[in-house]
């Protein structure tokens, strides 16, 4: 289970990568896909 920082910190990451690769969606979703095993173990 993640903490209530670390859900505050992923979520912050989405979004900044969201606006910064908001002209491909896929780069979104790779960013994303790197992003989820990283936190799911922990």
């Amino acid at each position: 289970m993640l903490s209530d920082r670390e859900k505050a910190d992923f979520r912050e990451e989405l979004i900044r990568s969201m606006k910064t690769f908001r002209a491909s969606n896929a780069d979104s979703f790779l960013t994303l896909a790197d992003w989820l095993p990283r936190y799911q173990r922990t």
